[in-house]
């Protein structure tokens, strides 16, 4: 800046001169000279702009040795004063306006504090944020894994179950048709006991019949004899002739020989139907060893007998519900994570998208920041500068 008094010093040297030689043998006007020292003491005082100029008053010397001792003065003194007006009132708006530039400079450095205490807040979010999206990154992960391992015991249980469920299915099939066989065989020996009981009752009334004696067999013979006679003299009307005859002997003696064919059948034992059981018994056994192999693990074997494998398949039906509770359980538990993996999704996408938003911001206030920044540095700039012409004056 350039200095508001160098016009006093450099603009008008003759004058200074002729008022210096005044000055030196007769003291002339020292009004003026007054005037001028207090205008130095405002130029150099740091409240000059802000006070008015001193007005002194004239002396008393008399006007004649004055106007001979400064006669040449008088023409550019009214000059001077306008200038040095001129230049008090520039100083005045100058201090007017480093003062609004040092409390513009004060909010300026408050703004850029402020503006620096954001920036680090921010920084600060920004870094929490990309830890929370590693954090979520790291448990989406793991929920997928755990996802995954858990889909897959699912399946393994669900084909276990069904590898269960298809043998289960084939034992009972296999087992209702081993039933309805022995239900059959039962059947089948109740009835041959009943025949063989028959058999038994119908055998001594037979012997009976046959310690009567023979005396009772010859008379039944003539009786059948008589009834035979009879017969063909009742029939001997009708026929003519001996071949008749003959024909009619004939069938009488095969009715007999056909009769004592039958008596002798009635009196051989009983047979005896012990065989047809035993079958029957070595089948359900053989039904029951093949359930309990097909029931028996490679750790507990299952006895072959019919409480064993019942309860085998008590304790497969048992386990078979505790899978599907157990499948339950972890379908829910898969439901869970899977909300929470939908929530976790969710605050990643907002994450991801106030991300450029955050970034944007503290792009605009570095912005900012590098504004204030080189504001300041011209604001100090020019207060150096100012202080220097003050140095300088």
């Amino acid at each position: 800046m350039s200095d508001p008094l160098q016009f006093l010093n450099h603009s008008d040297p003759g004058s200074l001169a002729v008022t210096g030689q005044s000055q030196g043998p007769h003291e002339a006007k020292p009004s003026e000279v007054k005037h001028l020292s207090a205008h130095v003491s405002q130029r150099n005082s740091p409240m000059a702009g802000l006070d008015p100029p001193i007005e002194v008053a004239p002396s008393k010397i008399p006007v004649k040795f004055n106007k001979k001792a400064a006669g040449p003065v008088h023409p550019d003194l009214p000059g001077l004063l306008v200038k040095n007006k001129t230049l008090l009132a520039e100083l005045r708006n100058l201090q007017n306006k480093l003062l609004i530039k040092e409390t513009s400079l004060q909010e300026m450095k408050s703004e850029l504090e402020s503006y620096k205490e954001n920036n680090v807040q921010q920084l600060f979010q920004i870094m929490s944020l990309k830890t929370d999206v590693k954090n979520l990154e790291e448990l989406i992960a793991s929920l997928t894994r755990i996802k995954y391992l858990k889909n897959t015991n699912i399946q393994n249980l669900e084909r276990g179950n069904w590898d269960l469920t298809g043998r289960i299915i084939e034992l009972e099939n296999r087992l209702r048709v081993h039933l309805m066989e022995r239900k059959k065989a039962e059947h089948k020996a109740d009835l041959l006991e009943k025949k063989l009981i028959r058999a038994n009752t119908s055998t001594p009334y037979m012997n009976m019949k046959r310690q009567e004696g023979p005396l009772d067999i010859f008379m039944m013979k003539d009786k059948d004899d008589t009834i035979l006679t009879k017969n063909f003299e009742r029939d001997s009307f009708h026929f003519e002739g001996p071949k008749d005859e003959q024909k009619i002997w004939d069938k009488c003696l095969q009715d007999l020989t056909h009769k004592e064919k039958q008596m002798s059948e009635l009196d051989r034992p009983p047979y005896s139907f012990s065989w047809e059981t035993k079958t029957t018994q070595y089948q359900y056994q053989n039904f029951l060893d093949q359930l309990a192999t097909l029931l028996s693990n490679s750790v507990v074997p299952v006895p072959a007998t019919a409480e064993a494998v019942k309860q085998r398949i008590e304790e497969i039906g048992a386990n078979e519900l505790s899978w599907k509770f157990r499948t339950e359980g972890l379908q829910q538990e898969i439901q869970m994570l899977n909300k929470q993996l939908e929530r976790l999704h969710h605050l990643y996408e907002e994450a991801i998208r106030e991300a450029p938003q955050a970034e944007e911001k503290y792009r605009e206030e570095k912005k900012a920041l590098k504004r204030m920044e080189g504001k300041i540095a011209i604001n100090d700039f020019f207060q150096g500068k100012v202080y220097l012409d003050r140095k300088k004056l």
